[in-house]
């Protein structure tokens, strides 16, 4: 209940009260001296020792704890004529109870953009990108400048094995730094040598030490003496330029620049991995390990003797032998020009093109994991031709592509085992030697992209679009229904938010805002072109604080002429005209929603749910639901809308959000009456002269206080929020240690 002590409540506003029963009248009185002599024995007072009257409050804060967020969502592919992709946007993670926000589609050109209301605590969500056919990708994008932006490209490779370690850099933890061009360059054992001058010459190591390279460095020969284990770093600011290396007991970690003239022999005991940019004109390996997850060229010919993995872009212009014992591992994307001799081990969960010709020769075992592809195609006048001799082993589950454009050649000592999709461009193979097994099927499986692969083959044809729609049936949440397809949610799929009102605007009341509180979520259903078909607004009446027989309305941004109905409201009374449709006649801007007309009457009597000394009652919640004649743009209707209270029947004594507009109906001669400070010319509304609410909006269901104990006393961040603009404490209605003094906050009793 409003009120500062008994005797002045009733000398100013008893001209507010509602008519109510005599015993409730009764009650009521009673509870307004207990609560007054408490008041006067407990002042609301906050750290600082100010109340909520003595803030010292920016006049452009609108207290508001949610922001519109515009979000950007860009999908890179290699299709000429792209299926449309699904975009999520989460909480958090979904796959550790992050929950569902909003659902769009993407546009022709694979671009999505929307408008979001976000909690402003909420400092990143993760966004989801789903491709018909079931490839899902998930990244967690931070929240910048109220804007969410990212694009699910294909250049940026998915790193497949976390790689330890990482670049140095070219200080911390080094024992000796070169800052100008050396004649020589040695480095002892022990020692970590920062080379910060360009230098040409040789390397020697005398033992086992590192050398980080941090400038640009020619090196000729790179010797160790002895049992010397050298460990090279090219940093981030590096690069290494070499006329033919030969590597033998070195290690090289590239994330700089790595420029190879000649030949590049990784030989026993040595290692190359590169983390970023690396041009070799040609690459042995010999008894060593090479490791990409960056990109790299190779103007030549490749030679795998040994070991080489590739988790990023691995473009060989030459020919590529897998020899001997050697194993090769591909998880993202290796592009052959030359000819391919595959001889012995092969892994392919990414992608492999081979431009020309690739013999699976006999002792080889190539294995196929699920959605990989390899792909032989045509190229400089050189038919895409695949000759089998060796083992081809697809995955279990999920189906391996072999794809060849021109000629297949399956000779007799070529086996197929498990799921693999033999797909060759004219239909035809050409010589078939051997008898293919059931699991080895003809084109028809498609792969879809990825971040290291395109598409191919054609969609699978159990993806349908049942209701023409243009969404795929597992994608569209209403598949047979052509108006609808996605669900979106305010403020998610699982939460509530709440809405909390004083209710003597336009005079100050005792800011323990539950004179009037509702939690409700709103389902936002949309079509095809994301335009809102229906809004489903479950709510639920929790506190009613006031002996002012209050209403609870909504206002849509929307002309009442594109209505089609509106059900769920609840009407008690017979103080507001309503139309057929379900909306408050007499406006022609808004579309206003009567939720709830007389609360008081809802709840079965006043002063609801507020004080321990009072019965609880527990409401259950219902929906209202609005279904619009024609589809609204998404970024015209942004939820909560403009939820307001109509103050004791009063039809004139609108109360909103801060710099919310009144009505139509709204009696405008109250701005700038009793404690109001609006200035409706400027757009400034609902706002005391120490610019202070009468409403808030809290995007979870807020606790809110007891019976005339002001928020600043039972939400002890509150203040420092609102002194802040906003800057502080952007979470202060959570739970969390110091935020509250719980004897403050109301219970169920």
């Amino acid at each position: 209940m409003d009120g500062i002590c008994f005797d002045n409540y009733f000398e100013t506003n008893l001209v507010n009260m509602k008519k109510v029963g005599t015993l409730s009248l009764f009650f009521f009185l009673a509870v307004t001296i207990l609560s007054s002599c408490q008041k006067e024995n407990s002042s609301a007072v906050i750290s600082g020792g100010s109340t909520i009257n003595t803030l010292k409050i920016d006049p452009k804060f609108d207290f508001a704890n949610t922001a519109d967020i515009a979000v950007s969502i860009q999908v890179e592919t290699t299709e000429s004529r792209p299926t449309p992709h699904l975009i999520r946007v989460y909480n958090a993670n979904p796959g550790q109870g992050g929950t569902l926000i909003s659902t769009g589609m993407t546009n022709p050109a694979l671009a999505y953009t929307t408008i979001l209301r976000l909690p402003k605590a909420l400092a990143s969500v993760w966004v989801e990108d789903a491709a018909s056919g079931g490839l899902h990708t998930y990244k967690e994008v931070q929240v910048l400048n109220n804007a969410i932006q990212y694009i699910f490209g294909l250049t940026s490779p998915i790193r497949k094995v976390a790689v330890a370690g990482g670049d140095p850099g070219c200080t911390i933890g080094v024992t000796r730094t070169i800052g100008t061009t050396p004649s020589s360059l040695e480095i002892n054992t022990g020692e970590v040598v920062s080379l910060q001058a360009p230098y040409t010459g040789d390397i020697k190591f005398k033992g086992t030490g590192t050398l980080r390279i941090c400038s640009a460095a020619t090196i000729g020969n790179i010797v160790t003496e002895g049992n010397s284990q050298g460990t090279i770093y090219v940093s981030a600011s590096g690069t290494l330029v070499g006329n033919g290396l030969n590597l033998n007991g070195v290690n090289i970690y590239n994330y700089g620049v790595a420029q190879i003239a000649s030949n590049f022999n990784i030989n026993n005991g040595s290692s190359f991995e590169n983390h970023k940019t690396a041009q070799i004109v040609s690459m042995n390996i010999n008894g060593g390990t090479i490791f990409n997850d960056g990109t790299m060229d190779v103007s030549g010919g490749f030679n795998n003797n040994s070991t080489l993995t590739n988790q990023g872009l691995l473009r060989v212009s030459g020919d590529v032998n897998n020899n001997g014992q050697a194993t090769l591992i591909n998880a993202c994307r290796l592009e052959i020009a030359g000819r391919f001799n595959q001889n012995r081990y092969l892994t392919n969960t990414g992608y492999v093109l081979v431009n020309g010709e690739v013999t699976f020769n006999g002792g080889s075992v190539t294995t196929l994991g699920a959605n990989s592809l390899f792909s032989v195609t045509n190229n400089n006048g050189a038919a895409g031709k695949a000759t089998f001799n060796g083992d081809i082993v697809g995955p279990v589950t999920g189906c391996g592509k072999l794809s060849i454009n021109h000629t297949t050649t399956i000779n007799g000592g070529a086996h197929f085992i498990n799921q693999i999709d033999l797909c060759d461009a004219d239909g035809v193979i050409e010589q078939l030697n051997i008898t293919l097994p059931s699991t080895v099927t003809k084109c028809a499986f498609y792969v879809p992209a990825s971040s290291c692969s395109p598409s191919d083959g054609t969609p699978p044809v159990t993806v349908k679009d049942s209701d023409g729609d243009g969404v795929p049936d597992d994608l569209d949440e209403y598949p047979n229904d052509p108006d609808r397809a996605f669900n979106s949610y305010y403020p998610n799929k699982t939460d509530y938010a709440s809405i909390a009102f004083e209710d003597l605007w336009p005079f100050k009341g005792d800011y323990d805002f539950n004179d009037f509180v509702a939690d409700y979520q709103y389902k936002i259903v949309t079509d095809a072109q994301n335009k809102v078909v229906d809004i489903i607004a479950t709510y639920k009446v929790r506190a009613a604080g006031a002996t002012q027989n209050n209403s609870f309305a909504l206002a849509l941004p929307v002309a009442p002429s594109n209505i089609k109905s509106i059900t769920g409201f609840q009407k008690l009374g017979h103080n507001f005209t309503m139309n057929a449709k379900g909306y408050e006649e007499g406006h022609l801007n808004n579309t206003v929603v009567v939720v709830v007309d007389e609360v008081n009457t809802y709840f079965g009597d006043a002063l609801m749910n507020t004080s321990a000394i009072t019965p609880y009652k527990d409401m259950a919640p219902f929906s209202v639901t609005i279904n619009f004649a024609t589809h609204v743009p998404s970024s015209q209707l942004i939820p909560p809308y403009n939820p307001f209270l109509i103050a004791n029947q009063e039809r004139g004594r609108e109360i909103h959000l801060i710099d919310h507009q009144p009505t139509e109906k709204a009696n405008l001669s109250l701005f700038g009456t009793g404690d109001d400070g609006s200035k409706p010319a400027a757009g400034s509304y609902y706002k005391s002269s120490t610019f202070l609410p009468w409403a808030i909006e809290i995007p979870v269901s807020f606790d809110y206080a007891y019976e005339r104990k002001e928020i600043t006393s039972a939400h002890l961040k509150f203040a420092d929020w609102a002194q802040s603009s906003g800057a502080l404490y952007k979470d202060w209605y959570m739970d969390k240690t110091g935020y509250r003094n719980p004897t403050y906050i109301y219970k169920k009793p």
